[in-house]
């Protein structure tokens, strides 16, 4: 189970530095496009952030 859990992770945090990413640049040149990508990137950071808590709330079950 860690070793899913680490994978997840690393899936999450690849994610949020895109968006992150994308947040910057949307910023130096704000526009619709920028924003666009921006909230795409947003978007799939929140989706493997959900999957990571899924994940680990279901590994600290002990029932």
């Amino acid at each position: 189970m860690f070793g899913l859990i680490e994978e997840v992770f690393v899936l999450w945090s690849a994610a949020r530095a895109e968006a992150n990413d994308a947040y910057d640049a949307w910023c130096e040149a704000p526009g619709l496009d920028a924003y666009a990508v921006y909230r795409a990137a947003e978007d799939r950071a929140d989706a493997a952030e959900t999957d990571l808590a899924n994940l680990t709330a279901g590994a600290l079950n002990f029932v």
